[in-house]
């Protein structure tokens, strides 16, 4: 299913819960406008997204930093990690960017700040899993920033 929204359309007001997460979008509408509107109250974070960070928002999708024993950062040690649609809507709204999402391809980033590639999938099953994944021949898009 492809979904998208012109970044020129409003945020949608008044719609009940159901509506907003089980719709036929599936929430991807609603984390959308949730990063158009963190975009608004966050200029760090908008910056941090244009600049092809994948920051930790509220889906399973971004790149936590890691401390050392003395409290100095240090990328993770994996390479590759699976990650939310809603995460990508998040993503693309935070960034100021249409919704456009196809939900039958899988999507690929790669992470400016850590080199890490995350694949973005809507298969429930890949996504309750706490692993990190390798390439997958699933991948049918690269989404480059």
């Amino acid at each position: 299913m492809r979904v998208y929204k012109s970044i020129n359309d409003p945020i949608r007001e008044g719609l009940s819960q159901e509506k907003l997460l089980r719709g036929e979008d599936k929430g991807l509408i609603l984390a959308w406008e949730l990063g158009r509107k963190n975009a608004l109250n966050s200029i760090e974070l908008r910056n941090q997204a244009l600049k092809g960070e994948l920051i930790p928002l509220g889906w399973k999708g971004g790149i936590k930093p890691i401390s050392d024993k003395d409290g100095n950062e240090v990328p993770p040690q994996y390479k590759f990690k699976l990650g939310s649609f809603k995460y990508l809507a998040e993503f693309m709204g935070l960034r100021g960017e249409d919704l456009n999402l196809d939900t039958e391809i899988v999507y690929r980033r790669v992470c400016s700040r850590f080199g890490i590639t995350v694949e973005y999938t809507s298969d429930l099953n890949l996504l309750s899993k706490d692993v990190q994944v390798g390439s997958s021949s699933l991948i049918n898009t690269d989404l480059r920033l």
